[in-house]
């Protein structure tokens, strides 16, 4: 099942199996900020990670 990730302007951003995989190095610093925040807003890391990469690159989600 994949959830909804949404950040504070309500954008959803979902992450499939289908989309591609990808490989970051991420100083730990800003991973362990991540995980907390994930944990924080009810989602996952990954989640997380992509709803606010999205936010700050100003990328809306799609409309069902």
């Amino acid at each position: 099942m994949v959830t909804p990730c949404n950040d504070i302007q309500g954008m959803s951003m979902i992450a499939t199996k289908q989309d591609p995989a990808v490989t970051v190095r991420f100083p730990k610093q800003i991973l362990d900020a991540a995980t907390r925040s994930a944990r924080e807003n009810g989602r996952s890391r990954n989640s997380e990670i992509v709803t606010r990469l999205a936010a700050s690159l100003k990328i809306k989600p799609k409309k069902k």
